[in-house]
């Protein structure tokens, strides 16, 4: 759940700098513009143009812009993924455009709604499961050019223990070690995360994690968007409704409709067998929380980082 107010990762950039730059680049005024989003590493705004829907974006890393444009080309009516129009440089950074998504965030459904929006859920979990990567090479977090950061899935997921000047949360050990946490619960956790690993197979399937944080939006029982593909991996599809486990008690209304065993009534009306679930849910969950106490360290939020050092411990056990 990658939220920050961490003033390096963002631009400070308004709605009336917005309009400025989309007037100046289009060589006309452009119409609505209004803040639609701000995450860890990129602020968004609508507006329209030509009578067409749009958002541009702004941030300073631009694979996410590419990696973005690079998963159009998985988008289906299940798995509706916004068309990048545009990318270029901006301000101090970088801007995208693209098509707009209307709806609201999934993550701000009741249980009811949820209840009705699952078999859309599944339905895209499904085709993410299923999208040809096989032009692509390597496992993790992928590059713009599509291919992945490690050689197997055991490499990448052990890998959380990295901090390395490469990483954009460089420094986050020294800052986790001198916090009010500090690190033991961390290590704990790494040590569990090694006996787990071998239960994934080591198969490549494209995983967005992170598809809480507003990254997903409904309208009714159907997801209209599926977009910020900057933390998109290639690795055990189990990661995604991992994901959606782990934060599940930041959200009472998820929690409430048990994600695993609902995933486990649609996996058999599909068919499609899952060997050793439960090590590799686990497993998942466990380098989730491992990877957001490093980002939670780096950001310097402590009440972030000590919510999810109690729910990775929780999975020691």
């Amino acid at each position: 759940m990658t939220d920050s107010t961490e003033s390096e990762s963002r631009f400070d950039i308004d709605v009336v700098d917005a309009e400025r730059f989309l007037s100046r680049h289009l060589g006309r005024d452009v119409a609505g513009v209004e803040l639609v989003g701000e995450g860890a590493w990129s602020k968004g705004f609508g507006f329209v143009d030509a009578d067409r829907d749009l958002v541009v974006r702004f941030g300073r890393f631009v694979d996410d812009f590419e990696k973005d444009r690079r998963a159009g080309a998985f988008n289906t009516s299940a798995l509706p993924i916004p068309e990048v129009i545009e990318i270029g440089a901006a301000f101090d950074g970088y801007f995208a455009i693209s098509t707009r998504a209307h709806g609201r965030p999934l993550e701000t459904c009741t249980t009811a709604e949820w209840e009705a929006v699952l078999p859309a859920v599944w339905s895209a979990l499904d085709d993410l499961r299923r999208a040809d990567i096989s032009a692509t090479t390597g496992y993790g977090g992928w590059d713009s050019s599509g291919h992945g950061s490690h050689s197997s899935w055991r490499e990448f997921v052990l890998a959380v223990d990295t901090d390395s000047p490469q990483r954009r949360t460089h420094g986050w050990r020294r800052k986790l070690i001198d916090s009010s946490v500090g690190d033991r619960p961390f290590r704990a956790g790494l040590t569990k995360l090694a006996e787990l690993v071998d239960a994934c197979p080591n198969e490549r399937h494209l995983i967005h994690a992170d598809l809480i944080n507003r990254n997903v939006l409904v309208e009714d029982d159907l997801l209209t968007g599926v977009f910020d593909w900057g933390c998109s991996s290639y690795g055990d599809f189990v990661y995604d409704l991992a994901w959606l486990a782990f934060w599940s008690p930041w959200h009472p209304a998820l929690e409430a409709i048990d994600i695993r065993a609902a995933a486990i009534r649609h996996f058999a009306s599909t068919a499609v067998t899952i060997d050793d679930l439960d090590a590799r849910l686990r497993c998942c969950m466990l380098h989730i929380g491992l990877d957001h106490q490093a980002y939670c360290a780096h950001t310097g939020d402590e009440a972030a980082l000590i919510a999810v050092t109690e729910q990775t411990t929780f999975l020691l056990d």
